[in-house]
């Protein structure tokens, strides 16, 4: 996986979060975003969906 961090941003602003999944085992079969806003302790959750490559 490559995976860019996003190390700042505007408040209300759009967020791009990217990431590339290889997986040359065939054994992956789901791949999920998690993430948080600042200040909050649980994480929300996104699956990547696959169409060719996976994506949100």
């Amino acid at each position: 996986m490559t995976h860019f961090p996003q190390l700042q941003t505007n408040y209300y602003s759009p967020l791009n979060i990217s990431a590339t999944i290889f997986d040359d085992t065939d054994y992956v079969d789901d791949v999920i975003l998690a993430y948080r806003r600042y200040g909050q302790l649980s994480y929300t959750q996104t699956p990547y969906e696959r169409h060719g490559r996976w994506r949100v």
